[in-house]
């Protein structure tokens, strides 16, 4: 009886022997299997969501997805600030140089506007996490000059940048989701509207006073011509 068990002990135990390597080929082909299934599938679900994140493009501060391009807001705050930096010092120079009391009193205009707007804009990048660029006081005058003719180029000047400053400013406040944004848009284009208004009367009265001018002196040489003619 007990060798009978003795044999028996060994036959099952080469039996599960057997089906330990049996099992473990088993899970070496299954796992061969699902490294093969795992290449052809794809990554799993979560290496799927780290890929679309980074293929999804990340929107400006304010900005909801799908609202419009990235970094909306960003790249709108750095036109505003840049375009109050420059109002601001052509303002301050038209008060040195311009010829006029009318032209000296718009660049105040546009100084203390600009001024107002420019804290606006700071505030909101402030909250919004927007970095505004530095810029440099030789970059702000490139458009103006001293000159005999400042007056007159300088107005002709003015009335061509609001124009542009009005038309962007509409269009930016049309395309951003950013609530705080379009509020100071709102209430930047009548501000801007005003001073391009003003830029318009003041170059048509200096195109009307140079042309009452010309026509008067011109007048005046024919009456010194006929005046010497007379016998």
């Amino acid at each position: 009886m007990g060798t009978m068990q003795s044999g028996g002990g060994r036959g099952r135990g080469r039996a599960g022997a057997r089906l330990s390597v049996s099992v473990r080929l088993a899970m070496v082909a299954a796992w061969g299997t699902l490294s093969v299934l795992g290449t052809l599938v794809g990554p799993c679900a979560g290496e799927r969501k780290a890929v679309a994140n980074t293929q999804t493009s990340p929107t400006g501060p304010g900005e909801e997805s799908g609202s419009g391009p990235p970094s909306l807001s960003t790249g709108v705050l750095a036109k505003l600030h840049r375009a109050n930096l420059e109002e601001i010092a052509k303002g301050r120079f038209a008060q040195e140089h311009g010829k006029s009391l009318e032209i000296k009193n718009f660049g105040r205009m546009l100084v203390k506007d600009h001024t107002a707007t420019e804290k606006k804009v700071a505030a909101l990048a402030a909250q919004e996490g927007v970095e505004l660029p530095a810029l440099e006081d030789g970059s702000l005058l490139k458009d103006v000059a001293a000159g005999p003719d400042f007056d007159a180029k300088f107005v002709e000047t003015m009335v061509e940048a609001h124009r542009n400053d009005v038309s962007e400013a509409i269009v930016a406040r049309a395309n951003t989701a950013d609530t705080k944004l379009k509020a100071l848009l709102t209430a930047l284009i009548p501000v801007l509207e005003k001073h391009q208004n003003t830029a318009q009367t003041l170059k048509d009265e200096l195109v009307r006073n140079t042309n009452e001018s010309t026509s008067n002196s011109m007048s005046g040489s024919l009456s010194s011509a006929g005046a010497k003619e007379t016998p």
